[in-house]
């Protein structure tokens, strides 16, 4: 994928992509620590506001993402792999929040026969639960 040649397919996986870093950063529990330790810092650098803010986060990200996309040869076809596992997992991401009411399992209020009570492997019934 060439930034100067872009098809409206690569323009929506570097949406997505870009989203799903935001996303990944701002929501993530792998990053909550590093979360926490950029809101204290915050007041103080420049850097520390722009990961605190997804707006100017997602500007950046969208950028180095362009760029990267735009590595030719052999390392730029694993990163372009990487980009699109990234849009990939946007996708799903929004298809779960759009869909979540009708998909979401177990369902709300639902009973489903027995569920095990203890490491004994006893069973009661659900609505014993």
């Amino acid at each position: 994928m060439s930034p100067f040649a872009l098809t409206w397919v690569d323009l929506v996986i570097l949406i997505l992509a870009t989203s799903e870093v935001v996303e990944v950063w701002r929501h993530g529990s792998l990053f909550a620590g590093r979360r926490a330790v950029v809101q204290e810092l915050t007041p103080f650098h420049w850097w520390a506001r722009l990961l605190d803010c997804p707006f100017c986060l997602s500007f950046w990200v969208a950028l180095l993402l362009t760029l990267l996309s735009a590595v030719p040869g052999h390392a730029g076809e694993w990163i372009h792999v990487g980009v699109i596992l990234l849009a990939v997992a946007r996708g799903a991401n929004l298809v779960n929040d759009l869909t979540y009411e009708y998909c979401r399992t177990p369902k709300a209020g639902a009973s489903y026969g027995t569920q095990p009570t203890s490491d004994t492997g006893l069973d009661a019934p659900a609505s014993h639960l």
